[in-house]
């Protein structure tokens, strides 16, 4: 059996967390602190997380809280810190893929 965290958010659909979030139900910070302590849970054992920008995360959760709090409507992913198809975020970091042919190269 596999530990969760003591939440059912991590469980909940992209659609159901939006729509508890549009209903004041739940904050995005809560929703993504719920996610952090799933991956503080599990992540040890398996090692699939490796690169995690907590700060950046809660950084666009606050703005977003602020900006369903003041009455406006959330773009998707407006949490997302940052757009996995722009490849210059990624410049500079090493690469941290299992091929050891590309690993600790840098972008």
């Amino acid at each position: 059996m596999t530990e969760r965290v003591p939440s059912a958010i991590p469980d909940l659909s992209a659609r159901e967390m939006a729509k508890l979030i549009r209903d004041g139900e739940l904050s995005v910070r809560e929703a993504v602190q719920s996610h952090f302590d799933q991956i503080d849970l599990i992540n040890p054992s398996i090692n699939a997380i490796i690169l995690q920008d907590r700060e950046g995360a809660f950084q666009a959760a606050e703005r977003a809280d602020e900006l369903t709090a003041a009455g406006g409507e959330l773009p998707p992913a407006a949490w997302r810190t940052h757009d996995p198809q722009r490849h210059e975020q990624h410049q500079g970091h090493a690469h941290h893929s299992g091929l050891g042919r590309i690993k600790g190269l840098r972008s």
